[in-house]
Order: structure tokens, then C-alpha cells, then sequence
């Protein structure tokens, strides 16, 4: 489908890093909460489904996958607890 249709579908994906912190409170009464940080990188393809609203504005509906790296947190925390599917509503504005 082209963008110049009212409904198109869009893919794209999504590449970059971050971080992720753990905090543990439960600890021996009085003992202060302990921090854990962990930097990442993380795929995300996404598939959308957009509607020409008006010249400047789209509506879109989508789906993506997040994919994970290098999450290891005191063995409380890995890849797969920050994968996983999720889903997008999104409103677009610009010169299209």
C-alpha cells in the first residue's frame, strides 16, 4: 500500500541501549534498600497500521516485539523479563 492511501501499513524497528535498576527493601529490619544497575541493547521491529486523518495527521495502530541483550541483574532479572510483545497507539502530526 502506498502513504497516500486513506489506510496504510508501516513498518520500522527500533535500535538502541538503556538501563534497568533493581532495588531490594527486603532486607533485615532497619537496613537501608540496596540498587543494582544494568545497561542493555534492544531490538524492536513494529508493524502499523496508519489513517490519514487530515494533510498533517495520522492515527496508527501496531504491534511490536522487543528483543533484549546483555539484562543480568543479580540473578533476579534477565533478557526475558524485559522482552516480550506490546502495542502502540499513536498520533502523528507533520508535513506528509
Amino acid at each position: 500500500m502506498v502513504p497516500e492511501a486513506i489506510v496504510h501499513l508501516t513498518v520500522g524497528a527500533l535500535l538502541g541501549g538503556g538501563t534497568v535498576n533493581y532495588r531490594v527493601t527486603d532486607q533485615a529490619p532497619g537496613a537501608p534498600a540496596t540498587y543494582a544497575v544494568d545497561g542493555f541493547f534492544q531490538a524492536q521491529p513494529e508493524v502499523e497500521a496508519e489513517v490519514n486523518v487530515l494533510r498533517f495527521m495520522r492515527v496508527a495502530v501496531g504491534g511490536y516485539y522487543r528483543i533484549a541483550a546483555g539484562v543480568e541483574l543479580e540473578g533476579k532479572l534477565g533478557n526475558s523479563d524485559v522482552s516480550g510483545p506490546g502495542g502502540l497507539l499513536l498520533v502523528k502530526f507533520g508535513k506528509y
